[in-house]
């Protein structure tokens, strides 16, 4: 007769498998155990944590989850993130990442690093864009007033749609008038139509009537017009 083999529990005991026993799933047990090796290892730890969050492909509110749970340093360490950009040691798609994800983290001194990150002119435009749109998640009336500031006069539309975007997320009443007026004015289809659902958003939030407002319109083709006769002809 065989016998019967010998494996490791989840609390690292050497057991007997009865007949036809499953092995045990150690997989959350190692997942566990490698997260707190890593913060054992102070600031280093918890930035290859947050790294490893920010790659993982979770959805937004999943990672988001997993970084509060990493504790109040997790801020400081996204910060110094998106302060580095692409030179950032997990490359510039985890620092745009770490920008997207300080929106989550309403802190004064947070507010300042995206707004240096979105004035300056040297800086990636996507990173400049996701900065623009973390600060709506903020949502305090310093970064309402910069976002309609860059919605009226940023050259770039790519700027300009990221604040239309962050005005959505702020649900602030107080940017219907200037989102209204790029619906109307702007010449991008893309800030028009974003400014059109952020008018959704805040109205929605805040229980209020929509504005009597036509959709942005798509782009068409203009239809041929029919070449009238000459007058000799209609005779």
């Amino acid at each position: 007769s065989k016998t019967a083999p010998h494996v490791r529990d989840r609390n690292g005991k050497s057991v007997t498998l009865k007949c036809n026993e499953p092995r045990p799933d150690l997989t959350v047990k190692a997942i566990a155990s490698i997260q707190v090796a890593r913060r054992n290892l102070g600031l280093a730890g918890v930035r290859l944590e947050a790294e490893t969050i920010l790659q993982s492909g979770c959805g937004e509110r999943e990672v988001i989850a997993r970084l509060h749970r990493l504790g109040p340093e997790v801020s400081g360490v996204l910060v110094k993130m998106a302060a580095s950009g692409a030179e950032c040691s997990c490359g510039a798609a985890c620092a745009d990442s770490a920008i997207g994800a300080l929106g989550f983290f309403p802190t004064a001194e947070w507010v300042d690093c995206l707004r240096r990150i979105a004035d300056d002119a040297r800086a990636d435009l996507g990173a400049r864009a996701k900065s623009v749109a973390a600060l709506g998640r903020i949502g305090a009336p310093s970064c309402v007033d910069y976002l309609l500031g860059v919605l009226t006069s940023a050259r770039d539309p790519d700027l300009r749609r990221a604040a239309a975007r962050g005005l959505g997320y702020s649900r602030s009443a107080t940017a219907l008038d200037r989102l209204v007026t790029a619906i109307k004015k702007d010449r991008n289809l893309l800030v028009r139509q974003m400014a059109y659902g952020a008018v959704q958003a805040i109205a929605g939030a805040n229980r209020l009537r929509l504005p009597k407002l036509i959709p942005p319109p798509s782009p068409r083709l203009a239809r041929p017009t029919k070449a009238t006769p000459p007058k000799e002809a209609q005779r």
